[in-house]
């Protein structure tokens, strides 16, 4: 239930969300999108998961450090 909530409400997939919750996920183009989507729209949570995902020394990380900043 809570999974279903969190997801409408971040505008991902139950899919997407249990994946970026989960010990490995894969960051995509379309995840990165829908997080930036509601991080402009002010979602704590979403820009939250952009940093975490900033952190990583890949091109994912880098796309994320450029939509917060």
């Amino acid at each position: 239930m809570m999974v279903t909530v969190v997801s409408n409400y971040c505008q991902l997939s139950q899919t997407q969300l249990c994946q970026t919750f989960a010990e490995k996920f894969t960051v995509t183009e379309e995840l990165l999108q829908s997080l930036k989507k509601t991080a402009l729209s002010g979602d704590e949570e979403s820009i939250e998961l952009l940093h975490n995902i900033a952190l990583g020394y890949d091109e994912f990380g880098k796309k994320a450090e450029d939509i917060l900043y």
